[in-house]
């Protein structure tokens, strides 16, 4: 027998015990993880850059920028993305180029936003306040363009995404670096940044267009879209708030340890996160009882992915910090540590909340999107003036607890 028939018969017994489309996981998933390699190889660059180029300053200014700019893009309408997948994964092919254009046209507001903001911070955060006047024209492309990877990932196209993707991450990495080695500036660092993504996604999402076969019509597109929009403000405030919050309490410094601390625990969600791609695609095609009994069937999987992710993060965050870090950012151990705990939920977060939207569960949506991260808000200002950075951290283990709970009852009722 050939190792070739070999390797295909263990798949297929693997198969037949977990119960995984096999085929269909390995052939999308070694995209991703392509895709993947390059985006932390170009996150640990850029991490190294700051922290042997620059300063704990120019590391806390940049972090900063990058919440408010993640803050600024709800005018953009970000959810329409998913939308849009949801859409194209079930063969209305047309929503990507609608999708689009919903998208440019609301971002229009995003420079008025962003010179709100640069305006603001002008006295208090000088180089966070320049920076933002003046990447405003770039923002409404940086926003909307990068749409094109839902439309790839909805179609299964994993190894052209992976590509684009990887190209996108060398040019980040090379602005930074160059940046920093010019500039020793947040401005026009992040300027070339916010530039060049916006210029190379624009690029791909043209190159993008030859795979939009159908012209079929999804009625549901438009409202749905707005749907999940309205959702997101709430849970996107959240999501940036605690850079804002620690900056403007405990300072840029503090923002910057926090943040090495946040770079490792990212890293490896988005692995997670890229990873549940291949999943999702298949959840957004079954019915909605189909894809609850699937999420039951794999949840002592899932549970058990997330166990050994938290317990290997927090066995090796140590020799991490020590590798990357300076001895300035030895407190990122601890907050690092902590923050690995909401690694047991992760993996059943992820797929559950791609359920809730996939599937268009509204009402469940509307509680994980609106209700629990009201309550990480009212955490972060109960909990950050009496413990700190940790308090922020407690707050979002609490909200990820919460999620699992919600996802626990809904699965297994």
């Amino acid at each position: 027998m050939s190792l070739e028939k070999r390797a295909e018969g263990y798949l297929l017994k693997f198969q037949s015990l977990t119960g995984l489309d096999c085929h269909f996981f390995l052939a999308s998933s070694f995209w991703i993880a392509v895709r993947q390699f390059f985006s932390s190889l170009v996150g640990l660059v850029i991490t190294l850059a700051f922290v042997h180029l620059g300063t704990k300053t120019l590391f806390g200014q940049y972090n900063l920028l990058l919440s408010l700019v993640a803050l600024i893009s709800v005018f953009s309408l970000p959810d329409f993305n998913t939308a849009v997948f949801e859409s194209v994964s079930k063969g209305y092919d047309s929503s990507f180029k609608k999708g689009l254009k919903l998208r440019l046209f609301w971002s229009l507001l995003t420079p008025l936003a962003a010179l709100v903001l640069g305006w603001r911070y002008l006295n208090e955060q000088p180089a966070v306040g320049q920076t933002l006047l003046v990447i405003s024209l770039c923002l409404p492309f940086f926003y909307s363009l990068s749409i094109y990877s839902y439309l790839l990932a909805a179609k299964k196209k994993f190894k052209i995404l992976a590509k684009f993707k990887s190209l996108n991450s060398l040019f980040n990495a090379l602005c930074f670096v160059l940046g920093l080695l010019f500039f020793q500036s947040i401005v026009p660092t992040f300027f070339f940044y916010i530039f060049l993504s916006a210029f190379s996604d624009g690029l791909f999402c043209l190159f993008s267009l030859k795979y939009i076969d159908s012209q079929k019509n999804d009625s549901r597109l438009i409202r749905y879209g707005y749907f999940l929009n309205g959702l997101s403000f709430i849970s996107r405030l959240a999501a940036h708030l605690d850079k804002i919050l620690l900056s403007s309490f405990l300072g840029l410094e503090s923002l910057a340890v926090y943040a090495a601390a946040a770079k490792i625990t990212r890293t490896v969600k988005d692995q997670v996160l890229s990873f549940s791609m291949p999943p999702s695609v298949k959840i957004a095609s079954f019915s909605e009882k189909r894809a609850r009994l699937a999420i039951k069937d794999h949840f002592g999987k899932l549970v058990f992915i997330g166990l050994f992710l938290s317990l290997g993060l927090w066995l090796a965050i140590p020799w991490i910090i020590k590798l990357l870090f300076s001895q300035d950012y030895f407190l990122a151990v601890g907050y690092a540590r902590l923050l690995s705990a909401g690694f047991i939920f992760e993996p059943v977060n992820l797929l559950f909340s791609n359920y809730l939207t996939l599937q268009k569960k509204q009402r469940l949506r509307l509680a994980a999107s609106l209700i629990l991260p009201l309550v990480k808000i009212c955490f972060y200002f109960i909990f950050l003036p009496l413990w700190g950075v940790k308090g922020l951290i407690v707050s979002q283990l609490a909200e990820q607890f919460l999620l699992f709970l919600l996802a626990v009852k809904t699965v297994f009722k």
